[in-house]
């Protein structure tokens, strides 16, 4: 049952990788952003949810195995987001939090719309003495040689479906493309007093082998909004 909890959180992470795909750069900033960032100095980062694993088939009920290097990921992108907030002055929380009872549904943060106020982020922000939450979901697998095979045929099936259905001028090919490999990174900074998503960002960067999660996070911030003086 768990094996299975965690392939359909993986799927809906994807799902909402697709949804914000709408955006050019896969990232939504509060249209305050401004006023609502001034008013925030600490910040507490919620420890990460990181789904991992080694995957063998292609469908079916698979047991998913974790990625030797899922901690490994997990603390660097830890390590990175904090930088990166500290770089811009402000004090983060993050050690009295890990361990704690302090869980998250990622499908009421990460799956609700940009635009919608999140569930119990004031309360905590509260208990927590922080004027800001920053949540961290990371979704990652890589697949054995024997799924790669797998894949690459179908792949190439699919390929040669689209081109003959193009040539012949026909919709769909019923075909379906499969990935070998994700590293998907999604951040979500949330104002304390409002409960509301003052800026969230996402995006597959293929695989941590050839991305390293510290560079997957530079290259994230490097959407955050340049602050600018209030009035």
């Amino acid at each position: 049952m768990k094996n299975e909890s965690a392939l359909r959180e993986m799927a809906g992470l994807l799902l909402l990788s697709v949804l914000l795909s709408g955006c050019q750069t896969n990232t939504f900033t509060h249209k305050q952003f401004q006023e609502r960032i001034a008013r925030v100095q600490n910040i507490g980062l919620l420890p990460a949810q990181v789904h991992t694993a080694l995957l063998n088939k292609i469908s079916g009920n698979e047991p998913l195995v974790p990625l030797a290097e899922e901690q490994q990921i997990r603390s660097e992108l830890t390590a990175s987001i904090i930088e990166q907030f500290r770089q811009r002055n402000f004090t983060v929380k993050d050690e009295s939090l890990e361990g704690t009872n302090r869980t998250w549904d990622a499908n009421i943060y990460f799956g609700s719309p940009p635009d919608t106020p999140r569930i119990g982020a004031k309360t905590l922000a509260t208990n927590l003495n922080v004027d800001a939450l920053v949540f961290l979901e990371v979704s990652a697998f890589k697949s054995t040689q024997r799924r790669q095979n797998w894949a690459g045929l179908n792949n190439s099936i699919t390929l040669l479906g689209t081109i003959a259905a193009g040539a012949g001028g026909g919709g769909g090919t019923g075909g379906v493309w499969i990935p070998v490999q994700q590293a998907e990174v999604q951040i979500m900074l949330i104002g304390g007093k409002t409960g509301e998503v003052l800026w969230m960002t996402a995006e597959d960067f293929g695989d941590f082998g050839k991305v390293k999660p510290s560079k997957a996070v530079e290259d994230l911030f490097s959407r955050y909004p340049k602050t600018q003086p209030v009035n």
